[in-house]
């Protein structure tokens, strides 16, 4: 296999690796967001004068009332959401990649382009969905 191949595995292999959502795997098992104690928000509102940690503090208030009102079917549905949205991100990026004519290098070595006869998006979904590569099977 050339290093061109071989790196262009490596690349779809590694956003197929990269596209479980944070926040989809947040919803499932029920996570809330740290809120902080009075002595620490005081402590960082000192240091911040941009109100940035008010409003941190602010969102994670509404993150953890917003996830403790739904169902467990909903939280379901809404990570089944930002799932989608997660890999759907990736695609349009390869999308965006492939019909605008770009060509990724690494160290100075090029990626194989299109090296199955497949745009990249179309193999990012095949591995993501199990598929083995072509040369593989």
């Amino acid at each position: 296999m050339s290093e061109e191949l071989a790196r262009y595995k490596a690349f779809i292999d590694a956003l197929v690796a990269m596209k479980e959502s944070i926040g989809a795997r947040r919803l499932r098992t029920n996570w809330r967001a740290s809120l902080r104690t009075p002595d620490e928000m005081a402590r960082e509102q000192r240091r911040d004068t941009s109100g940035a940690t008010e409003a941190i503090q602010q969102g994670f208030q509404r993150y953890n009332a917003f996830v403790e009102s739904l169902t467990p079917e909903q939280r379901e549905f809404v990570a089944d959401l930002l799932q989608h949205e997660r890999e759907s991100g990736i695609h349009g990026v390869l999308v965006a990649l492939t019909d605008g004519g770009y060509q990724l290098s690494q160290n100075g070595v090029q990626l194989a382009t299109e090296p199955f006869g497949t745009e990249s998006y179309f193999d990012f979904v095949a591995r993501a969905t199990g598929d083995a590569w072509p040369d593989e099977r």
